[in-house]
């Protein structure tokens, strides 16, 4: 079994120039943690909702950010984004992206194939395999 195998295919992805508050909404209303950050659907970054959450502070529960709403309310993605982030080629087994994740204290994998991004894989998704269970799509 690959990354590809394991890996959701076409996942969301934001612009560098996104702002937080688009980010937070994103997070709020998706069903995933990550959001790979592609110009011209090359990857050049990754953002956690924790990255965003940090970025946001106390404004991150507001539908509406005000003047003292925290401290990311004028930030991009580019700037809180974790730049040149590690990944994962789409033949990788399964046990080397699990090490991977686990050397490197990361709990998802953006998969990329000739700098494209194409997948992501994700700790649950490698947790999911381990105990003999398909992905449950929403």
């Amino acid at each position: 079994m690959t990354a590809r195998d394991l890996m959701t295919r076409q996942p969301e992805a934001a612009s560098p120039d996104e702002a937080v508050l688009q980010a937070r909404d994103r997070f709020r209303d998706g069903a995933f943690h990550h959001l790979p950050v592609v110009r011209d659907s090359r990857l050049v970054g990754l953002v956690s909702d924790r990255d965003v959450l940090r970025a946001a502070g106390p404004s991150l529960g507001t539908n509406e950010w005000d003047a003292d709403g925290g401290p990311g309310i004028d930030r991009t993605l580019g700037e809180i984004m974790s730049p040149d982030p590690l990944t994962a080629d789409p033949l990788m087994s399964v046990e080397e992206v699990a090490d991977t994740m686990l050397r490197h204290g990361v709990s998802s994998l953006p998969v990329v194939e000739e700098g494209r991004l194409v997948g992501i894989v994700t700790s649950a998704d490698v947790l999911r395999h381990a105990a003999g269970q398909e992905r449950q799509l929403a």
